[in-house]
Parts: structure tokens; C-alpha cells; sequence
């Protein structure tokens, strides 16, 4: 499973990918890509067509879409001004699909002031001073940028080291998480438009076995109650509850991955559809 939208889940096998809806058995089978490389897919609802769109991006090498319902095969869109990174996540939301820069491209760059007190010339990671996160609008077919959040002096020394970022979607927010050995910090994007990121929570987890290994843990959704639902590939499905600080691990969910999926049996994949 590539990911869900809620309603819809993203299925690959290899070059293959469907799209399912769960509640009615539809399946729908797009065209193999035109290059049979290494790629990621993301896809989303564009409610003034009422159907949806999947997206090929391939890392600097094709960027396709793909309407489901209209288009006969894959139409070649215009790269992000910066490279960016497919395996951090491509989560939709606010029209959008959302995707990290690469850390491939980042060079060291003059800040200003340009000298610091004694004279020594003053340089910052890209990464840090203008790379944003790409955004790739799915109705218009355009990109745009969203601002990262400013990191502290202890971020920027264990990024320089890791480099490890993902995206999220949680609870109708944009989440940025950065893992480090045994923490994870869950910043949202409480405000979209000014581009306030808050730093929500900060996780340990020095007391659990195996959660140092790579890939680190990440979330799946907030629950009614508080808690964190966490993946991992080494400790499967783990709840969170940050007021005692305590893991619950759900048994025999090692090597599951999660996503939430609400049940919609009024929707048709091929067919426009209003909400």
C-alpha cells in the first residue's frame, strides 16, 4: 500500500498502480509509466472536477499526472525549482501534495550579517535558509513553496549529522517530523497562509527496544484521546500518550503499516463526484 486519502487507497506492485476504493470493491488499474524507474506516487481529490489525480514524481527525472476518469495516459508537468525528496512522504492537503527538498542539494550559503564579532564570515545550510517544502497544487498543476520552521542550534548540529525529515498528514494539519537517535520532534502547520509552524510534541524513546533503528518511528494520527499512533518497522504499531509519557505496543503488528480510512460507499473512482 503506497497511502490513503481518507477514502481511497493507493495500491503498487512493482510499475502497477490501482486505486481502491475498500467499501465498494472498485479498483482502477492506470497505465504503467513511460519510465520504469524508481518512483513515488501521491494522489488527491480536486473537488472542482470532482475526480481525482495521481502524481509520478521520479526525482530529477520525470515528473507525470495522471486524471483518473479523463486522461488515457501520463502527461509530463513541469519540475519544482529545487530537487527534492520523494521518500520523505508526499502527504495531501490544502489541494496540495507536499514534498521535501533534498538533501542532496544543499550547499553552504552567506547570511547577513556576513561577519560575525571577530571578522569570521558567516555561512548557513540551504536547507536552512531558503529551501522550503515543494508543493504541487493538483488543480492547477502548479508548484508552489511552504516555508520550513526555524530550527534551534541543536536541530541544525543533528540534521547536519542525520538529515532525517519526513512529512505527514495529522489531523488536518501538516506535519514536519525530525528524527534523531531515540527522539522524534512532531512540529504541525497550525496556520497554512502565514506559515506558523509549532513545535507539538517531543518524543523519546530511549526506553523502548530497537526504536534507534532506521527508519524511525513515525505518526499515523492523533487519537480521540490524546494518544499517538506510531508505526514502526521494528516495533510494528505503538500508542503514545505523552501526559504519562508511556508506549503501549500493539502485539504481532511488527512489518504492518497503518493509515486511516474512513468508509464512503457513494463514491465512484471513475465517475465525477461532489462531496
Amino acid at each position: 500500500m503506497e497511502h490513503s486519502s481518507g477514502d481511497v487507497i493507493c495500491l503498487t506492485k512493482g510499475s502497477s498502480v490501482f486505486l481502491c476504493n475498500p467499501a465498494t470493491g472498485e479498483l482502477v488499474a492506470l497505465p504503467a509509466p513511460r519510465r520504469n524507474d524508481d518512483h513515488r506516487f501521491g494522489f488527491g481529490y480536486v473537488p472542482s472536477l470532482g475526480q481525482f489525480k495521481v502524481a509520478r514524481f521520479d526525482d530529477p527525472l520525470s515528473y507525470e499526472v495522471f486524471t483518473v476518469g479523463t486522461d488515457r495516459s501520463w502527461r509530463e508537468i513541469r519540475r519544482p525549482h529545487c530537487r527534492v525528496y520523494e521518500g520523505g512522504g508526499i502527504p495531501f492537503l490544502n489541494g496540495a501534495l507536499h514534498l521535501l527538498p533534498s538533501s542532496n542539494c544543499t550547499r553552504q550559503l552567506r547570511i547577513s550579517p556576513p561577519f560575525d564579532e571577530n571578522g569570521t564570515a558567516q555561512y548557513e545550510d540551504e536547507l536552512f535558509v531558503s529551501n522550503g517544502i515543494a508543493a504541487f497544487d493538483l488543480e492547477l498543476e502548479t508548484w508552489r513553496m511552504v516555508p520550513l520552521p526555524s530550527f534551534d542550534c541543536d536541530e541544525k548540529r543533528e540534521l547536519r549529522r542525520y538529515r532525517v525529515m519526513f512529512l505527514r498528514e495529522l489531523n488536518g494539519l501538516l506535519c514536519l517530523g525530525v528524527s534523531f537517535p531515540y527522539k522524534l520532534h512532531l512540529r504541525l502547520l497550525m496556520d497554512y497562509e502565514s506559515g506558523r509552524w509549532v513545535k507539538e510534541y517531543s518524543i523519546s524513546f530511549s526506553s523502548l527496544r530497537h526504536a534507534g533503528d532506521w527508519p524511525p518511528p513515525a505518526p499515523v494520527a492523533i487519537m480521540d484521546d490524546g494518544r499517538i499512533l506510531l508505526e514502526s518497522s521494528e516495533l510494528g504499531l505503538v500508542f503514545y500518550d505523552r501526559r504519562d509519557e508511556r508506549f503501549t505496543e500493539i502485539e504481532g503488528s511488527r512489518g504492518w503499516r497503518a493509515s486511516l480510512y474512513v468508509e464512503n460507499i457513494l463514491l465512484s473512482l471513475r465517475e465525477p463526484f461532489t462531496t
